[in-house]
């Protein structure tokens, strides 16, 4: 069965980070920024009839009605068209994120540390598809491109559906925070919170 896939990806993606201590305190601030592109293709356009051997020889298939009417199933060189599938998705995902962090001494135990995250994704994209549930009656009808019904390796033919579109934003913020208490130089317990 023939296979058709096409994928082209064009992604840029970039951090920024900066780190500051005042005191004893650690600060990050940061932005992290992501745009990618995505064209996919695939689809099943046919099928080919050979032999199973070292050399394969295609396969003429045809199939002959009580009537002794011949009906052939594939061309003389083994091919049907068996189109079953096509889609074509064109997708653009934008990403930035903006983050703060701070991490602070309280004595000599105890030590705070908190940050918050903010994240925008947006996905906006087109689409489009066949698939056999939405065959070509007329030209199956008709006979196919040659308009012999008799040769039905050509009677199949798919019709496209409405193309769609999306442009979808997910926005989310999120927060984290813990108290560590440091029991030795090698051992500390922490409570810590987080929501988002």
């Amino acid at each position: 069965m023939g296979n058709a896939l096409n994928v082209n990806v064009d992604e840029i993606i970039d951090q920024l980070e900066i780190h500051k201590q005042i005191g004893k305190s650690n600060f990050t601030f940061g932005t992290y920024f992501g745009r990618s592109k995505v064209d996919h293709e695939s689809g099943f356009a046919g099928q080919y009839l050979s032999t199973l051997e070292n050399r394969p020889s295609p396969l003429a298939v045809s199939v002959t009605a009580p009537n002794g009417t011949v009906t052939q199933v594939t061309t003389p060189y083994g091919y049907k068209n068996n189109e079953i599938f096509y889609a074509h998705n064109i997708l653009t995902n934008n990403r930035l994120d903006v983050f703060f962090g701070q991490t602070s001494p309280i004595g000599n135990k105890f030590t705070l540390d908190y940050g918050f995250r903010y994240n925008y994704t947006q996905f906006v994209g087109n689409a489009e598809a066949q698939s056999t549930s939405q065959l070509d009656f007329p030209l199956l009808f008709a006979g196919g491109y040659d308009k012999n019904p008799l040769t039905e390796y050509d009677n199949l033919s798919l019709v496209a559906t409405t193309p769609w579109s999306y442009d979808r934003v997910y926005k989310s913020l999120s927060f984290s925070s813990a108290l560590n208490y440091k029991i030795s130089d090698k051992q500390a317990v922490y409570v810590r919170y987080s929501i988002g």
